[in-house]
């Protein structure tokens, strides 16, 4: 027999017994602790300090997570995100629902539009034009002198009458083809004979250019421009009316138009409901995501619904044609994650890595979605910030989008710079404040601090204003020293009418996009996307090369000069280019604004069209100038920039009014 006792007292025995009995129990903890199964035991590792010296220190290995650790921190991570899609849900929900509100107020004031409607309006605009010249040459002894342009104006009123008289006589269903073709005729030399007069008033004006009397006759001028305007249009009215080509395409888009909207009930698109906060918070995250989505691309066609029936409202236009020069904007509604996010029981640290990237990126989608909706929501109501329109009722706010609709449309004709004398003045403040839905007197809303002050005509440094009525719109000129701005003007977007440099700042910094091909006909009428929505992320297709002949792929593009002449990247020919910026004002402020285009340019302070000059023209400071308001904060600045056949530049220069009055 094995003596126990003797074996006991060898060393070596004795530690195997013990090894054995530590790694039995060892075994049975582990077994039975499953926390103890995943931990590891310290491992060192060798390291070089900052000073190059080899250190040992620690190695910590942090144990992987076991399935149903890994399926709980998932579910936690879960449920904060579901809060954060439940809320941009809501957001992007309630955003629509003020554009839909907008678009139904801007809709109901739109009459029933009609192509003979159309022509009546111009009609009666052109005899109104027609009765202010008259009493102009009536009451103005040298004009009334001008016997050759008097009975100019004899025959010119008696067409518009005779033109007014047929179009109340007839309507568009009874209006024989003879008829049509002799309201065409008189048309043609109504506008002949406009011109015809607006020719040798110009050269009258420019005979008596220093005489004391030739402001009067300034503007007399000037009303005619606008009847030498509106008669040309109403002949292209009048053209496309009784075109059979033109009615043959109108037909076309009615029976269009009728399939559309049928094939949009039959897909339920027009019976999307907006869902309440108790829908929503029932969702879970795949489905809060795909409404998202599905929400988005609906608040899609309800915000070109909308700039369509502003663009209605104030080009006086029917909803066909305005949806027709309407571009629609598709935001980008983030990637596909039906899969990705349905997947939220992981079992390993791999799917569960794969589920927590998902619920990060439809977060981030989400975000980007309602930013977009409430910024739309803002451009809409024409605030900026969704306060302004809260707590209105039905009521006012129809009261208030149709005056801004209305001053909007009264700024679009103020803000034609052709056919007007160089450095002419235009006033817009009274009609910004009206779109701004400032109360004149009192101040507050966006406008806050303005008081409607009636703001010098002498201006004693850079610029210098003559004629006009503080209350009138009247044109006015002015004189400015292009060599000592061109010296003088600094570069920049802020506007603090305390600080101790006064004067002109030209905007310095632009994100600019283009080319676009250039329209040869009714150029402005032709609205690309940055008209509609300005969205600093979003690619295009603009032109063709000339070279390639392939679109070319257009994105913004920042530019920061400090020359006062900005030349847009990727200059070429017959292009159209936009650039936007914003100007801070420490405060509400009127200030004026100076634009200078080579060729063609159209500019946008917070939506609202204060510039449009047509026509190929050189680059000069003096072009015109416009009064406008800023609002607290940041104004947004957008200017279209059209070039001929040659070089193409642009200048924008502000100065507030106490700037201009040292």
């Amino acid at each position: 027999m094995i003596d126990v006792l003797k074996l006991l007292r060898k060393p070596l025995f004795f530690a195997f017994l013990l090894t054995s009995a530590l790694t039995l129990i060892l075994s049975i903890l582990l077994y039975l602790n499953e926390d103890l199964r995943t931990s590891t035991f310290v491992l060192l590792e060798k390291t070089l300090n900052e000073e190059g010296e080899e250190e040992v220190r620690v190695k910590i290995e942090k144990p992987k997570p076991n399935e149903r650790q890994v399926r709980e921190i998932a579910r936690n991570q879960e449920r904060k995100k579901e809060e954060s899609l439940e809320e941009k849900a809501k957001e992007i929900r309630d955003a629509i629902r003020k554009i839909q509100e907008t678009t139904d107020v801007l809709e109901m004031e739109l009459e029933e539009f009609s192509e003979w409607n159309q022509l009546g309006r111009m009609a009666k605009e052109i005899q109104s034009l027609i009765d202010r010249v008259d009493q102009n040459f009536q009451s103005n002894e040298h004009l009334a002198s001008l016997t050759p342009l008097v009975e100019r104006l004899a025959t010119i009123g008696s067409l518009g009458e005779q033109i007014n008289n047929d179009i109340e006589a007839f309507t568009e269903a009874d209006l024989p083809p003879g008829e049509q073709k002799g309201l065409l005729d008189d048309a043609r030399v109504l506008r002949d004979k406009v011109y015809d007069v607006l020719v040798k008033l110009d050269q009258e004006v420019n005979r008596l250019e220093n005489q004391p009397h030739v402001t009067e006759i300034r503007v007399t001028r000037d009303t005619l421009r606008d009847l030498n305007d509106v008669s040309r249009r109403f002949v292209n009215e009048i053209e496309r009316f009784h075109s059979e080509e033109a009615s043959l395409e109108m037909e076309a888009l009615a029976e269009l138009e009728s399939a559309l909207l049928a094939d949009l009930l039959a897909n339920g698109i027009e019976g999307f409901m907006l869902p309440e906060d108790e829908t929503i918070e029932e969702m879970e995250v795949p489905e809060l995501y795909e409404l998202i989505q599905e929400m988005t691309a609906y608040g899609d066609e309800a915000f070109a619904e909308n700039r369509a029936a502003e663009l209605a409202a104030t080009e006086n236009i029917s909803m066909v044609e305005a949806q027709e020069q309407v571009y629609a904007p598709e935001t980008h509604t983030g990637p596909d994650l039906s899969d990705s996010l349905s997947n939220n029981q992981p079992s390993t640290l791999e799917q569960f890595q794969n589920y927590s990237e998902a619920l990060n990126q439809a977060e981030q989608a989400a975000g980007n979605m309602a930013r977009t909706a409430q910024n739309r929501a803002q451009q809409a109501t024409g605030s900026q910030s969704g306060a302004a329109s809260e707590g209105q009722t039905a009521q006012q706010l129809q009261e208030a989008l149709r005056q801004r609709a209305g001053a909007m449309g009264q700024m679009n004709s103020l803000a034609r710079n052709q056919g007007r004398a160089h450095g002419n003045v235009q006033d817009m403040r009274g009609l910004m404040m009206q779109a701004y839905q400032v109360d004149p007197q009192g101040g507050g809303g966006s406008g806050e601090g303005l008081d409607g002050r009636v703001l010098s005509h002498t201006y004693q440094t850079d610029l210098t204003v003559s004629g006009g009525t503080p209350e009138s719109q009247t044109s006015e000129t002015a004189r400015i020293d292009t060599a000592k701005i061109m010296r003088e003007a600094l570069p920049g977007r802020r506007l603090d009418a305390s600080a101790a440099r006064k004067g002109w700042i030209f905007l310095d910094t632009w994100y600019i996009i283009g080319p676009w091909q250039r329209p040869r006909v009714n150029s402005f009428e032709t609205r690309f996307p940055p008209e509609i929505e300005v969205d600093l992320d979003q690619t295009y297709l603009g032109k063709k090369h000339p070279n390639t002949k392939e679109p070319l792929n257009l994105e913004w593009r920042f530019i920061q000069t400090e020359n006062i002449r900005v030349n847009p990247p990727d200059e070429l020919s017959d292009s159209v280019y936009y650039a936007y910026t914003e100007v801070f004002a420490e405060r509400a402020m009127e200030v004026v604004v100076a634009v200078a285009s080579d060729d063609m340019a159209k500019l946008w302070v917070n939506d609202l069209v204060v510039w449009e000059d047509e026509g190929l023209s050189p680059w000069r400071l003096d072009e015109g100038f416009r009064r406008i308001l800023l609002k607290a904060g940041y104004n947004k600045v957008l200017c279209r920039i059209e070039n001929g056949p040659s070089v193409c530049y642009f200048s924008v220069l502000f100065s507030p009014i106490e700037g201009l009055n040292l």
